[in-house]
This record gives C-alpha cells, sequence and structure tokens, in this order.
C-alpha cells in the first residue's frame, strides 16, 4: 500500500511523532499506518469541504450571470492561468480576460475591476486556476499525524465510546470521536464556509 500523492503527512512524519520504528530499523505496521494516513487525510479533506489541501490544476465552467463576481468550486486558489467568457464555447485567446482587470480575493473569489461583468449566458466562463496549499501547513500536518497516532493506539471498533490504553505503565483514556477536539479546531480554520 502507498500513501496518495494528496495525503497530509508521511509515513516517516508519523514514526518519527511515533518512534515506532523496530529494532531492525523497519517502520512497525506499515500497511496499517499508510491506510490510516490516507483514511484521516480524506476525512479531512471532506470535513473542511475540500476535494484536495495540495495544490492542483482545475479547469471549470461557469454560468456568468451577468455579474462581476466569480466563485470557483475550490478553495483557497493560489494562481489563475486563465479565464475566457465565450457564449460560443470555442474558448479562442480573443475571448481571454486581461489578468490585470481582475483579481483574487478573500482565496475563494475572483472580482473583475471597476464594476465589470460577465456575459449573462450558461456555461460561457472557462476557468482554469490552482486552488490547495503549495506545502501542507504545519498545523494541518501535526494533527493529521496525532490522529494517526491515536487510531495506531486505540485500533478500537467502529462504535465503541472510549477506551483506556496502558503504554509504559501510563493508562491513558482516549473518547473515540470522528477527530479530537484540537483537530477541529485546527480543521474549522480551512473549512470552506458552505461545508456542513
Amino acid at each position: 500500500m502507498e500513501i496518495d500523492a494528496t495525503a497530509l503527512c508521511s509515513l516517516e512524519d508519523v514514526s518519527f511523532y511515533m518512534d515506532i520504528k523496530t529494532e531492525d530499523g523497519e517502520v512497525a505496521d506499515v500497511d496499517f499506518i499508510t491506510g490510516t494516513i490516507n483514511n484521516i487525510s480524506t476525512a479531512m479533506e471532506i470535513y473542511c469541504g475540500l476535494e484536495h489541501f495540495t495544490a492542483t490544476l482545475y479547469t471549470e465552467y461557469h454560468d456568468g450571470g451577468g455579474y462581476g463576481l466569480l466563485f470557483p468550486d475550490r478553495y483557497p486558489i493560489t494562481t489563475v492561468s486563465g479565464i475566457y467568457d465565450d457564449d460560443s464555447w470555442t474558448w479562442d485567446v480573443d475571448t481571454l480576460i486581461d489578468p490585470t482587470t481582475y483579481r483574487v480575493i478573500d482565496r475563494n473569489r475572483i472580482v473583475l475591476k471597476d464594476g465589470g461583468f460577465f456575459g449573462n449566458y450558461v456555461q460561457n466562463v472557462k476557468l482554469i486556476y490552482t486552488a490547495g496549499f503549495a506545502t501542507i501547513p504545519g498545523d494541518l500536518k501535526l494533527a493529521c499525524i496525532k490522529e494517526v497516532a491515536r487510531l495506531f493506539r486505540t485500533r478500537i471498533d467502529k462504535g465503541v465510546e472510549s477506551r483506556t490504553v496502558q503504554v509504559n505503565n501510563i493508562y491513558t483514556k482516549y473518547v473515540m470521536d470522528e477527530f479530537l477536539p484540537e483537530t477541529r479546531t485546527v480543521l474549522n480554520r480551512y473549512r470552506v464556509k458552505s461545508a456542513k
């Protein structure tokens, strides 16, 4: 099993955090940890209402609506490669909007300058842009690592509310929930406002 390219942390991150290498220097339970990293990363993306946290190039088509605002489907917008406004859907170079006439605001909207507006047609706006992070923010990465470590240590069947685990004569009670409270705090910083 391999870690997805869009995962929020690596096997090495989790191994270092948990100090779980065997005497041979290998990471213990690689398949379980790898699968958990992939699953937790996906769960965090879903919670935040995002397709990926990692930077990805997208092409979308929007109704212009005769407005000067565009709301891309992904967040955060990092770069805009091109916006075309063409009711014939040919997307010729002469339908490319001059990049000096728009800007990205709040990392999730594009606004036209000086009261400009897109044509009032169906799917007439073609948007090519990159959304996501080139480098995963440290708080997101650490939250993912902690969630993977929690599941590694407890390995509780779904539906069990809590469990006490003994490690090195120290008893720790794990309360099972979708995410730890501190993880929710981190994720809420990245959550799309419309995500439920």
